[in-house]
């Protein structure tokens, strides 16, 4: 899990777009071990800016990135408050438990 957070933050990092690389940067340099992206300040403006690069991708024809871009979409949508339960936000800490729904 811990691993696919990171290569999502290092291939956005790596996006066309300057706002979208900026946006990975930032994960890349606030991301932790026990916490994931939880701490990492991303607010509604880049959950914002990652659809509309997702809704250009798509425009273009660029299936790759836009699902790259849907998959932050949603990892970002699930740290902002009221994000949805049980998406991807980090490793769970030692000694928690899993809520079933």
């Amino acid at each position: 899990m811990a691993t696919q957070l990171l290569d999502l933050c290092y291939k956005l990092s790596h996006d066309a777009s300057p706002i979208v690389q900026g946006i990975g940067r930032q994960c890349l340099r606030t991301y932790d071990e026990f916490q994931g992206l939880r701490y990492a300040g991303l607010t509604n403006r880049d959950l914002g800016s990652l659809t509309d690069a997702a809704v250009d991708a798509r425009a273009h024809e660029q299936t790759v990135r836009a699902l790259l871009l849907d998959e932050a979409v949603i990892v970002v949508r699930a740290l902002l408050p009221g994000g949805q339960p049980g998406a991807a936000v980090g490793p769970v800490p030692r000694g928690a438990r899993h809520r079933v729904t």
